[in-house]
């Protein structure tokens, strides 16, 4: 389902699964949810403006690290996620760029 504020359809639809690589990137217009089950470390950006994102990245058993590109902006330049767990990241957009508003660790 469409999330977007062109037709006032806020529901959240169905979670994108995102491919492993060096730089990933978030479009908010296309789904709240992402997900990426990683085996490196790599660049986040985020596409279009929004409102929120859940990010939920699954690492392999090595411990990794996400690095703020475009449009994102958190308390320190990266973040680290913990190794062969799911590690949930939430995003606002506060209206210059994504802010890193918490990070979960999940068995």
């Amino acid at each position: 389902m469409y999330f977007g504020p062109e037709n006032n359809n806020f529901s959240i639809g169905d979670a994108i699964a995102l491919s492993d690589a060096g730089t990933v990137t978030i479009d908010t217009y296309a789904a709240v949810v992402h997900t990426l089950s990683t085996t490196q470390n790599f660049t986040l950006n985020f596409s279009n403006t929004g409102m929120f994102a859940y990010f939920i990245v699954t690492c392999d058993a090595t411990p990794r690290t996400v690095t703020y590109g475009t449009g994102v902006h958190g308390a320190a330049a990266t973040i680290a996620l913990t190794a062969s767990k799911k590690n949930v990241l939430t995003f606002i957009y506060d209206g210059t760029e994504h802010v890193l508003l918490s990070t979960q660790v999940l068995s």
